[in-house]
């Protein structure tokens, strides 16, 4: 009689299981060691010149508030929100009316009233507050400032549809390869001519065109002198501390972005009081392309 046909096999399982829980403890001993490299924001070492190996992490984004008056030291007549976001390879620009409804202390106000009573930074602080958007800076710009640094940036290719004159600048119909003073005289001409939303885009889209235009040519030199005439002409925030913490990611952004830059004008109604009040959709969307 044989036997052995009525033998059952053994099973092995514990050792199966055993295998599996080792291969397993391996692999997230080797995923963990190597999360640096999988995972990270940014790789380990920051190289200043900006090559390949660099990439910004979220960290470096920040919101500028951009003002500008033609004459220095009297209130602007035109303000906008940047958003750098080097990461993401952006620039968004927010064109703001001067008459924005913001909190000014213990009262609604309009964004050019708070900034005569407080400057700039009671501006940055009403923004910030009422629309919880987080301004880093601000840089406060008159005419002459404004030709100053643009003219170190270079010109913006900007499509002009009919033909007009401005500030002694004759604008034909067509594209227009515009100098930093032509640049003034449009965009300020055009803001005065339109209603607030439509002038809001022409100065939204002539800045975002000055930046896809110039900003693969720009270098650690072209850099360093932008920033010398922001210091020497402009009223900002900005340091020189601020401008070599960031330099790698400007030159990263130079080095990799082709037109990243765009714009947005915010809708909304107007007050009793002549009063802007943004709508809640149209916040939600410039805190969307802020990354917020």
């Amino acid at each position: 009689m044989n036997y052995k046909k009525n033998l059952k096999r053994k099973s092995n399982w514990y050792i199966y299981l055993l295998t599996l829980m080792i291969t397993t403890a391996v692999l997230f001993a080797v995923v963990y060691l190597m999360r640096g490299v999988l995972f990270s924001e940014t790789e380990t070492v920051v190289n200043k010149n900006g090559t390949s190996d660099f990439r910004p992490p979220k960290s470096f984004d920040a919101l500028t508030l951009l003002m500008l008056s033609e004459q220095k030291g009297a209130t602007p007549d035109y303000y906008c929100l940047v958003s750098y976001q080097p990461r993401a390879e952006k620039v968004v620009f927010v064109t703001l009316r001067s008459d924005l409804s913001v909190k000014g202390g213990t009262s609604t106000m309009k964004l050019s009233d708070v900034y005569d009573r407080g400057g700039a930074k009671s501006a940055v602080k009403a923004i910030t507050e009422t629309y919880s958007l987080p301004v880093k800076f601000y840089a406060k710009f008159d005419k002459a400032a404004f030709i100053d640094i643009v003219s170190q940036i270079g010109n913006a290719p900007v499509n002009i549809p009919a033909p007009f004159q401005s500030g002694g600048t004759s604008f034909q119909a067509g594209s227009q390869n515009l100098d930093a003073e032509s640049l003034y005289n449009y965009i300020t001409y055009k803001q005065r001519q339109m209603d607030d939303d439509d002038g809001g885009m022409v100065m939204g889209g002539a800045l975002s065109k000055l930046i896809d235009a110039n900003t693969r040519s720009l270098d650690t030199s072209r850099l360093q002198t932008i920033f010398a005439k922001l210091m020497n002409s402009a009223d900002t925030s900005y340091t020189s501390e601020n401008f070599n913490d960031n330099l790698s990611a400007y030159l990263y952004t130079a080095g990799n972005s082709v037109s990243f830059a765009e714009y947005y004008v915010p809708y909304g109604e107007t007050d009793s009081k002549g009063r802007f009040i943004p709508a809640e959709n149209s916040i939600g969307a410039v805190r969307e392309r802020f990354g917020l």
